[in-house]
């Protein structure tokens, strides 16, 4: 297997883990609805099996855990692109929010984890947040801008030290 980037690798290995492996579960139907869903093309060869592919996804994560290690980084980009349904997932989402706003405050700790998960996973809607806890959505606006202002430069830092390990493991090919 050959990707563009390191969250490129990250993102489909946890799209393969995340689909059950079945008799009628081939690599190419995998590969392609991936690729449908996505609009990302994944070089791959023929001869793996989906569970090789599964052994390969699970290197993959393992590889950058140890990269990066447990640290918060790790945490974002499971949350983005983990299974929702998954526990880990889920307390990546918590840590990464405990990390942008350690309150005790029960209400802002609530406001804190709906906003991390607008942030990772795309729902609930600032508005609904809004809605819910009575806030001004121009203070979800902000919190928002904030913690993804934050978010992204974790992510940065976690690329780069990926991007030359993935290389040198021959999981990156190309740039």
């Amino acid at each position: 297997m050959h990707f563009k980037s390191p969250e490129h690798a990250i993102r489909v290995a946890y799209f393969i883990l995340a689909t059950r492996i079945e008799p009628s579960t081939s690599l190419q139907k995998l590969i392609k609805e991936y690729e449908e869903m996505t609009g990302e093309r994944i070089p791959h060869s023929t001869d793996m099996t989906p569970h090789d592919w599964r052994v390969q996804v699970v290197w993959i994560i393992n590889l950058t855990k140890r990269l990066i290690g447990h640290k918060i980084g790790f945490h974002v980009l499971q949350g983005i692109h983990g299974d929702i349904m998954n526990a880990e997932v889920r307390q990546s989402l918590f840590e990464v929010s405990h990390w942008l706003n350690p309150a005790r405050d029960s209400r802002e700790r609530l406001i804190t984890d709906l906003i991390t998960t607008h942030i990772l996973r795309g729902r609930p809607t600032q508005q609904f947040i809004a809605d819910q806890f009575g806030v001004d959505r121009q203070v979800i606006k902000r919190l928002v801008r904030k913690y993804r202002d934050m978010i992204e430069i974790e992510q940065d830092h976690v690329e780069n030290i990926l991007w030359d390990e993935y290389k040198t493991a021959g999981l990156i090919v190309g740039t």
